[in-house]
């Protein structure tokens, strides 16, 4: 799988919390009652993308500030292994229906097998998430994540910043889609399909990647919730066959501005990346 493939899986990977719902009659849980913090009382329910690969459909309340932080993330393969430390996406309210969100990455190290190790920046990205229709992910007070479902788009443009061998070689992007519905009073489904234009150095020309998520998440208690999904990529490309991942993880809400996370990736196939770890924290102000 190439670096630049893993590192977007990885940058977009690289932070999802999940949410989901909560009936009315049922106390506060990490997705469906996260209600505003005293400084923000006017803020729906905290929502996050992080650690998750499937991408939510809700953005920021205007004028906030939410900062989804991966302490680490780890990547493993049969040709590389990355190390990213303190990855972000940084988002800010624009309107009631649209948010601004920007990510970087302050420390890569990539190691390739065969080959030298490459240390540096990572690239940056920056990102819209419009919300179509629904984005009301609980006014304050409320109990209930979502009434009804919900759905985005999320166009994005990746910079190459990296250092030497690090990230992209040359501007890339595409646009996501994530739609959410309840399944239950603590189960909910989230799906995303998705296009990605990635630069292929070798036929100096860009690949088109075909994005498919889906993911479950279930709400265990007042302040814990797991999911699992399933991810695959389909590629132009005919070097690379598709990939296919299979992933879990779990969120603990520390406070209603505040969840802990940690997710994993597993390959699939030979295409795929066999591992990545990730976890961090997403906070809002």
């Amino acid at each position: 799988m190439r670096p630049d493939h893993c590192l977007l899986l990885a940058a977009l990977a690289a932070p999802c919390v999940a949410v989901t719902t909560a009936s009315p009659a049922q106390e506060t849980t990490v997705q469906a009652s996260t209600t505003a913090d005293a400084g923000a009382g006017a803020y729906r329910l905290l929502d996050s993308d992080r650690p998750r690969f499937t991408q939510r459909p809700y953005t920021v309340d205007e004028g906030a500030i939410q900062l989804e932080l991966g302490f680490l993330d780890i990547t493993t393969d049969d040709d590389f292994d990355t190390l990213k430390f303190l990855p972000l996406l940084l988002k800010i309210g624009l309107t009631e229906s649209m948010d601004f969100e920007l990510g970087f990455e302050p420390y890569v190290d990539f190691d390739p097998d065969p080959g030298d190790d490459d240390e540096g920046i990572g690239d940056t990205t920056l990102r819209l998430k419009i919300n179509l229709w629904n984005n009301s992910t609980g006014a304050p007070g409320s109990k209930r994540l979502m009434d009804g479902d919900a759905l985005a788009l999320i166009p994005f443009i990746r910079l190459p910043t990296g250092t030497d061998d690090i990230g992209a070689e040359k501007v890339e992007g595409g646009i996501l889609a994530p739609w959410s519905a309840p399944l239950s009073d603590t189960i909910d489904l989230t799906v995303m399909a998705g296009v990605d234009f990635v630069y292929d150095g070798a036929d100096d020309s860009y690949d088109t990647e075909l994005i498919t998520s889906g993911a479950l998440d279930f709400e265990l208690q007042e302040d814990l919730s797991v999911y699992t999904e399933l991810v695959t990529v389909l590629t132009t490309d005919a070097g690379h066959d598709h990939r296919a991942l299979l992933g879990g993880g779990v969120m603990f809400a520390l406070n209603p501005g505040a969840v802990m996370d940690a997710g994993i990736l597993i390959g699939l196939n030979n295409d795929a990346e066999d591992f990545r770890f990730t976890t961090g924290i997403t906070v809002r102000f």
